[in-house]
């Protein structure tokens, strides 16, 4: 019986002794003390509930800290971006007076998702006291978390990117017309453009054309078309390279095979990896509908052309919903598209050319300034020279660099380290267009290209007056054969803050 008590008493200390090392700061007068930087892990298991009451949050089961402030400033407390497993919040304290006269100074609670954040002005010298508690209310109160500080004596350290690399080549071209786009409405009504091949599997795009009257190379025919939906016509008497016939769906574009949808809303992505090529002024059309106007088709030997004849939007409800599209696909190759009156009312428009199979995103561009003169587009997509951040120049660790696309006619390389940004975005009096340079000369290295990457690193002394310096990068590569006049490509900049955390 003795040892049975023996051991019951030593499971109950330990027990005791347990729930004292999970709680140890359960209330203010136990804060553990942190710094700046990620402290923890900690845990709010087994703790409970102290006074004052939560003015955010209802939160339970609160842990403390304490923060002396080593200089004037702002202090950033919080959970956000940390390893922490359930829904936390937080509260500041000025803590001058000790626990017995805590002043509230605020409360957080979700500021990221389940995470929580306090950003105040605090005072060098000064004591000031954080409480971390759960919030219950979905089960998540209590768990693992750590508390980051970031305090006025400190500076975090960013990477920036500066301009864009170079050389970048397209096979396709868009605009967007909608939320996210260069306008709201399509502005191409009265318009037209014109897709010219340059003899070297890409086009050569311009703004001449015109909207020609249905039925100028052959009597028209109306296609069976219904809502979201597409028919394939083979050439009789008309051709065009690379196509046997024509796919044309009702919502706006025309592919030189079947296999790119119906789809009616409108998206570069769906059209950058469309299966077949295809030229789009997307839309959600309803031919469909009762005394909508309907799509034509008419072939000859010349000149195939497709007509959206006045066709409403889906849903809509009278002529004020009328569109009119045309493409004209002619024998040599060329394509035209135009644009008479446009409704401006349904939902978005994409107006552009993909060729078939996956391709970069050119990015949305403005048709109507772009067509004022030309631009070309390439058989193959070109990626340009691509500088990024592996890490952040923090003090007293490595800031690591990493180059992508380094082209495999590439011979020798450069990386450019400096303490200003030249600003220059476009090297044509180089002999480099569309290539910029966003970093001084100050310190170059040279290596020898073996591959599509390159790393590389600069090491950053644990001294606190680098504290703030912008230090500035890029990457020349040197080609054989040149891409250019100037020999060589650069990449983007990147401008890297040093800090501390």
């Amino acid at each position: 019986m003795q040892i049975l008590l023996r051991e019951l008493r030593s499971l109950a200390i330990g027990a005791s002794l347990a729930c004292h090392a999970i709680a140890q700061n359960d209330e203010c007068i136990g804060a553990i003390g942190v710094t700046a930087g990620l402290n923890g892990p900690f845990t709010n298991v087994g703790a409970t509930t102290s006074n004052p009451a939560w003015p955010c949050g209802a939160a339970t089961n609160d842990v403390w800290f304490v923060y002396v402030a080593p200089a004037s400033g702002t202090l950033i407390a919080e959970t956000c971006g940390t390893p922490t497993n359930f829904d936390t919040v937080i509260e500041l304290f000025d803590g001058a007076a000790g626990c017995g006269a805590l002043v509230s100074l605020g409360c957080d609670h979700n500021s990221c998702g389940m995470l929580s954040r306090i950003t105040h002005t605090v005072s060098v010298g000064v004591t000031y006291f954080l409480r971390v508690g759960g919030h219950a209310t979905f089960g998540f109160g209590t768990g693992t978390f750590s508390l980051s500080i970031i305090g006025p004596d400190n500076v975090v350290a960013t990477n920036t990117d500066l301009g864009a690399g170079c050389i970048r080549k397209h096979t396709s071209f868009y605009e967007y017309f909608g939320i996210f786009g260069t306008s709201a409405t399509i502005d191409l009504a009265g318009t037209a453009m014109t897709l010219v091949p340059n003899g070297l599997g890409g086009y050569l795009v311009t703004n001449v054309g015109s909207l020609l009257p249905v039925g100028s190379f052959a009597t028209p025919m109306q296609l069976p078309l219904l809502d979201d939906s597409e028919v394939t016509r083979p050439f009789t008497v008309g051709s065009f390279p690379g196509s046997t016939g024509l796919t044309i769906c009702s919502n706006g574009f025309v592919s030189l095979a079947a296999g790119n949808g119906t789809g009616y809303s409108p998206m570069a992505h769906g059209m950058l990896v469309a299966a077949q090529t295809g030229f789009y002024s997307w839309h959600d059309f309803n031919p469909q509908i009762p005394n909508s106007g309907k799509v034509l088709y008419e072939e000859s030997s010349i000149a195939t052309v497709i007509t959206w004849d006045g066709v409403w939007d889906y849903g809509g409800t009278s002529t004020a919903d009328a569109n009119t599209v045309q493409f004209q696909f002619y024998s040599s190759g060329v394509v035209t598209m135009a644009w008479g009156a446009m409704s401006g009312l349904g939902n978005d428009h994409l107006v552009g050319y993909s060729p078939g199979g996956p391709s970069t995103n050119p990015g949305t561009i403005d048709l109507s300034s772009v067509l004022a003169s030309t631009f070309q587009l390439e058989a193959n997509d070109v990626v340009p020279l691509t500088l990024f951040g592996l890490t952040r120049p923090i003090l007293q660790t490595p800031w690591n660099l990493h180059t992508a696309n380094v082209p495999t006619n590439g011979t020798i390389g450069v990386d450019v380290f400096g303490l200003s940004d030249p600003g220059i975005d476009d090297l044509s009096f180089l002999g480099a267009p569309t290539c910029g340079l966003r970093a001084s000369l100050d310190v170059m290295n040279a290596w020898l290209v073996a591959g599509s990457s390159h790393a590389y690193s600069l090491a950053i002394p644990n001294h606190t007056a680098l504290l703030g310096l912008q230090v500035y990068t890029t990457n020349a590569v040197l080609q054989n054969p040149p891409q250019n006049a100037y020999g060589a490509i650069t990449s983007n900049g990147v401008v890297g803050l040093i800090g501390n955390l």
